[in-house]
């Protein structure tokens, strides 16, 4: 659970009065901040020069099934070798989405979800040579996918 101060009167609020990543908001100025792992606080969306994005590195998910759920927390990619025709679960969030690398050397079938939205009106149709690229999301309680392509060999 996020919890959000809020603060009456103008101005940033004292470093002590919140911990590192938690948010408060100035409802005179309507400016949102938050307390970096410094210690120091910082009003976002308006300090670049005090902001730091390293390189974000991605968990990478491997697993051989016939009955994936996907679910970010495992990892943000995740090749998934079809050990058979596949019926797949979802639990993504609003905001979240999976990089599916699909392997099917042997033809096999997925049967995504009837409520499942995809780009272009299709499901896609596994390439069984190559690795099968599909990004799947979720927004406004939504489960969207696209086939982004294929790569590489099986």
């Amino acid at each position: 659970m996020t919890t959000i101060i809020t603060k009456n009167g103008s101005g940033a609020p004292a470093a002590e009065d919140l911990t590192a990543g938690e948010l408060a908001v100035d409802l005179t100025n309507k400016r949102l901040y938050t307390k970096d792992s410094g210690g120091t606080v910082l009003e976002v969306g308006t300090n670049p020069s005090a902001l730091q994005l390293n390189a974000v590195a991605e968990t990478v998910y491997s697993i051989s099934t016939t009955n994936l759920n996907v679910d970010p927390n495992n990892g943000t990619i995740q090749q998934w070798t079809l050990t058979g025709n596949a019926t797949p679960t979802f639990s993504i969030s609003n905001g979240q989405s999976v990089t599916l690398m699909i392997g099917d050397g042997a033809n096999y079938t997925i049967t995504w979800p009837s409520t499942m939205f995809w780009v272009g009106s299709e499901e896609p149709t596994l390439d069984t040579t190559k690795v099968n690229v599909i990004v799947v999301w979720a927004a406004n309680s939504v489960l969207y996918g696209a086939t982004v392509g294929v790569a590489g060999l099986v």
